[in-house]
């Protein structure tokens, strides 16, 4: 049974407890408060260095984006971007066009992902251009496409796969042809099998190690079409 002294020290702990995560929280919002002061203190200096040398930046940036010099452009605005002036806004919008166009110009007509989200964003830095959304109506329509095609080609491969062995890539069905073929069956020893697809079917050719007649081991090959889902269609040679 708990003695009174042991009573009165769970308290003690408890209170102690209690006291230091009251200590400690506001220490925090103490921290937290001298934070977003100086954060106050820093903006109100940054906004009356930049009220101070405005025309400078703005000429700057201008002159900037004048000489093609997007980029360099853009990471001036970025000091000046949190102040809200309508000024620098007006020049990030002209900066990061640009900057975003002559990207375009390198990117590819077939790489319809990257084109639609750069016509995208320019889209969004200059929502009254009809022409941006008529390329984002292009690309989206192109990107499907592609995205059907690719998983067409998908299934399509991963039916033809179906064929074939995973352990030695050896096509099942051919393989079966040519062990019942053979003089001796368990001679047989798969070398190499490859493909080629020819659209409505695929052409096959298996080599392979076996004993002859004669009871020597010889390397052989044999061709043959096959439906894509493995089936034989008939033996070439």
């Amino acid at each position: 049974m708990a003695t009174k002294g042991t009573f009165k020290l769970v308290l003690a702990l408890g209170a102690a407890i209690v006291i230091s995560t009251i200590y400690n929280g506001y220490q925090q919002l103490e921290k937290e408060e001298k934070k977003i002061k100086y954060e106050a203190q820093q903006r109100v200096l940054l906004i009356n260095k930049f009220k101070e040398n405005k025309d400078k930046i703005i000429n700057t940036i201008d002159d900037r984006i004048a000489k093609g010099d997007y980029r360099n452009a853009l990471e001036l605005i970025e000091q000046w971007q949190d102040i809200g002036d309508k000024d620098i806004k007006i020049a990030f919008k002209r900066a990061r066009t640009a900057f975003v166009v002559a990207e375009l110009r390198m990117v590819p007509k077939e790489q319809y992902e990257r084109n639609l989200s750069l016509y995208t964003e320019l889209s969004n830095l200059n929502p009254e251009s009809e022409q941006y959304n008529q390329k984002i109506e292009f690309y989206t329509a192109a990107a499907e496409q592609h995205r059907i095609k690719i998983e067409a080609a998908d299934k399509r491969r991963k039916l033809i796969e179906s064929g074939f062995s995973k352990w030695d890539g050896s096509h099942l069905a051919l393989e079966r042809y040519v062990i019942s073929s053979m003089n001796d069956p368990d001679s047989y020893d798969h070398v190499e099998t490859s493909y080629s697809d020819k659209g409505n079917f695929i052409l096959v050719v298996t080599k392979f190690r076996g004993k002859n007649a004669f009871g020597g081991i010889v390397i052989d090959s044999i061709s043959a079409n096959a439906h894509l889902d493995g089936d034989l269609i008939g033996i070439i040679n």
